[in-house]
């Protein structure tokens, strides 16, 4: 073989060997960056896992809370129809009262 056959085998094997490391140490970051988003998606996750879970308590309250709204505003609709019920009273009262006041005698 010729010096320049050894010359051409030299530089393929020195190509090939520099291309098989660069891969390899790109391969490596690669892996690393991905197994760093891994770490940082299921922090994440867990992180909105822990707010999902503080929504759906919120909600379950809510549901309750709801429920004494409900109550609530049944009673105040009780109170104010007792309220007109004596406001007409009041005002029957007063409207008797002017009537009797209009046959006495002012001073």
């Amino acid at each position: 073989m010729t010096t320049l056959t050894w010359a051409a085998l030299s530089f393929f094997l020195l190509v090939l060997v520099s291309g098989t490391i660069a891969l390899a140490v790109l391969g490596l970051a690669g892996w690393r960056t991905v197994r760093g988003l891994q770490r940082g998606v299921l922090a994440e996750l867990s992180v909105l896992a822990g707010r999902g879970a503080a929504l759906e308590a919120r909600a379950a309250a809510l549901g309750e809370r709801g429920a004494e709204l409900q109550e609530t505003v049944a009673r105040l609709n009780r109170s104010l129809a007792r309220a007109r019920v004596l406001l007409l009273a009041v005002h029957d009262v007063r409207s008797a009262v002017l009537g009797i006041r209009a046959f006495l005698p002012t001073k």
